[in-house]
């Protein structure tokens, strides 16, 4: 899979997932398969967002969150400790 980094914290984002302008992916994040994350979504620490997920309206992803299915709306917060 061929990643791209975001303009927006640097992180990959394969070049079949979608994410906006307004989305941060930070540099140990990783957006992949065929999600789409739009209007301000975060992703934060070691998160990890792909497969069929749909994210909008100030959703954030943290910690050492793995999420590939769903729709989430916001706003909201996603978090799966870091240990």
């Amino acid at each position: 899979m061929r990643y791209r980094r975001h303009q927006s914290g640097g992180g990959p984002v394969a070049e079949t997932a979608y994410a906006d302008s307004t989305i941060h992916v930070g540099p140990q994040t990783r957006v992949f398969g065929k999600a789409r994350l739009t209007n301000n979504v975060r992703l934060t620490g070691f998160a990890q967002v792909g497969g069929n997920v749909i994210a909008n309206a100030r959703v954030t992803f943290g910690g050492r969150t793995f999420v590939t299915e769903g729709t989430y709306e916001g706003p909201r917060i996603i978090v799966t400790p870091v240990k």
